[in-house]
């Protein structure tokens, strides 16, 4: 990550690993603080720690998830599994 201070939208999802459109919800939602430039909205790079600070949570090594795919010949889905290690 380089030392800028702000950023487009674009940039704060490539940043976040989201899409465009769900940045403009989480700002919809307030979940995101940002900066109105006229038509032009910049997210500081305090907003986007604030926002991962505020939504990290941890995974216990049970709560992972590890789908199973079976196969049932007469089936015409697929199904997943939840199974626990």
């Amino acid at each position: 990550m380089d030392n800028k201070k702000a950023y487009t939208v674009q940039e704060a999802a490539k940043i976040l690993s989201l899409g465009k459109t769900t940045v403009y919800e989480l700002i919809r939602q307030n979940k995101i603080k940002c900066i109105y430039i006229g038509k032009k909205i910049i997210i500081p790079q305090k907003a986007i720690d604030e926002f991962i600070e505020q939504n990290m949570t941890t995974c216990k090594e049970s709560e992972r998830f590890e789908p199973k795919i079976t196969y049932q010949p007469n089936a015409k889905l697929l199904s997943i599994k939840k199974i626990s290690l």
